[in-house]
């Protein structure tokens, strides 16, 4: 029953595609140059994300959660029951202008920043965006970056904004006035990650194979060399004693002293042998280190998150999470998980390793489809699957303009 309702939904949906379109900000002629367009240009609207989910983030009292997506758009939804609540449309233009890689909810919960390949198209630099999160209201933006900014975070005071760009290493913005405050130009490559502490103090890491370690002041502390070649995740303990590193290059998740950054420990990696965990969390209580990206489930494309107890140096388990590449994942307040895909999905695991929560676009998968896009002699009818392997094809009559879906139900 389920799935037939599933699938009905995204008849509807296809049918939708051909027939509806609302209004989104697009870059139009009449725009000035050096400032973003106001004229709306049309857009599909199908209240969920149409592209991969590149990142996410969950409000201070884990009510919401933000949703960052290629597609250009950030989306709000209520983090229990997975409803839809709020749809931010920022400023867009042809090709890759809009694509959104990084987002972050102040720690007031009032702000909302979102950045990635943004604000070129009219500035000739790149820009962060900051939306009020209960109008969902544009209300600032922090211009004259030089890169795409790749990764983002508020400092716990909410003064500042940190940018990690691609190249060009690391920019912090002062939010009253939007000036910049201090800039770190010691990076070879993109900068794939940052993590605070309650106290100020972060970490950030390189895809050129650093980590560094910064004072509260966002001095400089000490640069290290890392085990891989690609360190991409990284999470302070709850405690700030200890800062977990993953690497995509290799399966492998380090424990470090936020210190010295001298090697503690590494959790077990044991039948790990199809991908890597590079993206960390660890739960409030410090006991439980998550981790997930490309891992599958043997014999199976499913992608999993694994939990260690004893904060990465006991027992693990391992959820099985998603279709997809995990991008992103975060601890919530109770003890569990959340995760977004590139299916696009995003998910919540409990503290027990159990999915509770998997919400997901009703837009057709068609890839891998072959041997199963076929068209009539006469052209007239199209045969599609709507997932990826889909048993079931569902046949669209150009005649009828119809999609039928129990044809293969007929002897």
């Amino acid at each position: 029953m389920k799935e037939r309702k599933m699938r009905n939904n995204r008849v509807m949906i296809c049918k939708l595609m051909f027939s509806i379109a609302l209004l989104s900000f697009g870059l139009s002629q009449g725009a000035k140059a050096d400032e973003p367009p106001t004229k709306p240009i049309l857009r599909l609207e199908l209240e969920s994300h149409v592209a991969p989910i590149q990142d996410f983030d969950v409000d201070p009292e884990n009510k919401l959660i933000a949703t960052a997506s290629l597609d250009k758009t950030v989306r709000i939804w209520d983090l229990n029951t997975g409803k839809i609540l709020q749809t931010l449309r920022l400023p867009i233009a042809p090709a890759s202008e809009g694509e959104l890689y990084c987002i972050r909810i102040s720690p007031d919960g009032k702000s909302i920043a979102c950045a990635g390949f943004t604000g070129f198209a009219w500035d000739k630099t790149l820009c962060v965006y900051i939306f009020d999160r209960e109008s969902g209201k544009l209300t600032q933006r922090l211009t004259g970056i030089s890169e795409t900014v790749y990764s983002l975070t508020f400092t716990p005071n909410g003064k500042y904004i940190i940018c990690g760009l691609t190249e060009g290493g690391i920019r912090a913005f002062q939010l009253e006035g939007g000036k910049l405050a201090l800039e770190d130009k010691d990076y070879g490559e993109r900068i794939t990650g940052l993590s605070f502490t309650s106290t100020g103090k972060m970490a950030a890491v390189c895809w050129d194979g650093t980590i560094h370690l910064y004072n509260e002041d966002l001095s400089k502390v000490q640069k290290k060399v890392s085990t891989g070649k690609h360190p991409s995740g990284v999470s302070f303990s709850p405690d700030g004693s200890k800062i977990a590193v993953g690497y995509s290059d290799r399966p492998l998740v380090e424990a470090l002293s936020s210190k010295d950054l001298s090697l503690l420990y590494t959790p077990s990696m044991k039948g790990v042998t199809n991908g890597d965990l590079c993206n960390v969390a660890w739960s409030p209580d410090g006991n439980i280190l998550w981790a997930g990206h490309t891992v599958r489930k043997e014999g199976s494309s499913l992608r999993t998150i694994r939990r260690w107890q004893e904060g990465g140096k006991g027992a693990f388990t391992d959820s099985t999470a998603a279709n997809n590449t995990i991008f992103s994942i975060k601890s919530l307040s109770n003890g569990g998980v959340a995760f977004c895909t590139g299916d696009p999905a995003w998910g919540v695991i409990d503290a027990a390793g159990k999915q509770t929560l998997y919400v997901y676009s009703q837009l057709p998968d068609y890839r891998g489809m072959s041997g199963q896009m076929l068209l009539s002699k006469d052209g007239s009818t199209v045969q599609f699957s709507y997932e990826i392997g889909d048993s079931v094809p569902a046949r669209f009559s150009l005649d009828k303009s119809a999609i039928n879906t129990d044809f293969h139900k007929k002897s």
